[in-house]
């Protein structure tokens, strides 16, 4: 009897010590993030570079992580994120509008293609010279994500709307 509770104690120790390093999660490198309300960023290039590529913003929010600077702010009622190097030299622009902000010449391309959907988000990349919009559309049956860039039109994804099991059921 006593042979059998050292090995099934043993037996529960050894597991439980497996178990815990099989779950074990990884360490990765912690990083420092700081936030600021104003432009309390202490590098002059990134902040003169912003202030002259941006005027009338509001909502300004910096974020310093190593060698990079995140600027989150508002134009009108576009939502802008903008990344800066340690030099100050803009890696990337991204803007958050709508249907009212897509270029008429690119809203006439997807509306003649996709007459059936309505434009829900129009997502300005910009990035190395390139000029990317990425058009989010839905209608009653789905959704439709297209990439927009040089005058050419691909749908990223498509996706089906679906009706919960409790709906599906009562019809």
């Amino acid at each position: 009897m006593k042979k059998e509770f050292i090995s099934l104690a043993a037996g529960c120790v050894f597991t439980l010590f497996t178990a815990g390093t099989a779950l074990a999660q990884v360490q990765l490198p912690e990083i420092t993030v700081t936030e600021s309300a104003k432009s309390n960023i202490s590098n002059t290039k990134v902040t003169s570079s912003f202030e002259n590529s941006f005027k009338n913003v509001s909502h300004v929010k910096w974020y310093e992580s190593g060698n990079r600077y995140l600027v989150n702010f508002m134009t009108e009622d576009l939502r802008n994120h903008v990344l800066y190097t340690k030099k100050g030299q803009m890696i990337y622009h991204i803007i958050y509008g709508f249907e009212k902000n897509l270029p008429s010449d690119l809203l006439s391309q997807v509306k003649g293609q996709y007459k059936a959907y309505s434009v829900i988000r129009a997502i300005n990349v910009k990035q190395g010279g390139a000029n990317v919009w990425m058009v989010n559309l839905e209608n009653a049956k789905g959704y439709v994500m297209l990439r927009m860039a040089d005058g050419d039109m691909n749908e990223v994804r498509t996706l089906k709307k679906t009706m919960p099991s409790e709906v599906r059921a009562s019809l």
